[in-house]
């Protein structure tokens, strides 16, 4: 296991119950037996009903906190918010470990901008001249590593109305960085994870606890609010650019 710590460009850093009505002529005992000669309903199994949670929150507006373990005794903390009409902030900040680090983070669609908490501005990057592959890139289509969790999941099992627990595929083929959720920046060799999310009556995801264990167990905790509500993301003020350097 190993972690990549954030860039900073100025400074290099229902259950679903089915109603059943019968017709008020028919016979009681006649109704019984016909209702019998059917497939009882059943819920959704809870896998299907976690994943649609999750893609539901993945696809609207959300702010999410994080409290996480990292290697070394490495703390990490982070707060931001996702609009997917691609805007994304964030706020991320490491302590202990080896690497201590913080990040200030604004994403408006190919315009990333880092906070300098030195000179107290902001540097702006252009995305659309980073090479392909460069770590400074911000998927945003999937900023928070939420959609990679999606598809991480192995197996599901409820745990009550609104919580479920499962596996997770730690290190998922071809997949960048997703833990911990809203500061992906683990990069795990082996290992294995569970995690258990809980959901509201609406179905939304409110929250996702990992626990990691590879050389350490890290248990890592995302909380997320004001599900498909208007959050505000804009352009900062006192932009520098970002040297050349940072494209070659």
């Amino acid at each position: 296991m190993r972690t990549r710590g954030p860039a900073l460009l100025a400074i290099a850093v229902t259950a679903m119950l089915a109603g059943c009505t019968t017709t008020s002529g028919t016979p009681v005992r006649n109704a019984a037996v016909a209702a019998s000669a059917k497939p009882s309903p059943s819920r959704i199994p809870a896998k299907d009903e976690l994943l649609a949670a999750l893609r539901k929150t993945h696809k609207s507006t959300y702010t999410f906190t994080v409290r996480s373990d990292g290697p070394d005794k490495e703390r990490i903390e982070a707060k931001g918010s996702v609009d997917p009409r691609k805007k994304f902030a964030v706020s991320i900040k490491k302590r202990g470990g080896k690497f201590p680090a913080s990040l200030r983070r604004i994403v408006l669609g190919n315009d990333i901008y880092d906070h300098d908490p030195i000179a107290g501005g902001w540097a702006h990057l252009d995305m659309k001249r980073l090479k392909k592959n460069d770590y400074l890139r911000v998927d945003m289509a999937n900023p928070t590593g939420l959609a990679t969790f999606t598809s991480a999941v192995i197996s599901v099992n409820r745990d009550g109305p609104h919580t479920y627990r499962g596996m997770l595929d730690a290190t998922p083929t071809g997949a960048d960085e997703f833990l911990p959720v809203g500061a992906p920046s683990l990069v795990i060799f082996g290992g294995s994870a569970t995690f258990t999310a809980t959901t509201n009556a609406e179905g939304w995801v409110t929250s996702i606890e990992v626990e990691l264990k590879a050389k350490e167990t890290l248990k890592m905790t995302t909380t997320f609010g004001a599900h498909g509500k208007p959050v505000k993301i804009t352009k900062p003020s006192n932009v520098g650019e970002a040297y050349d350097f940072y494209y070659d």
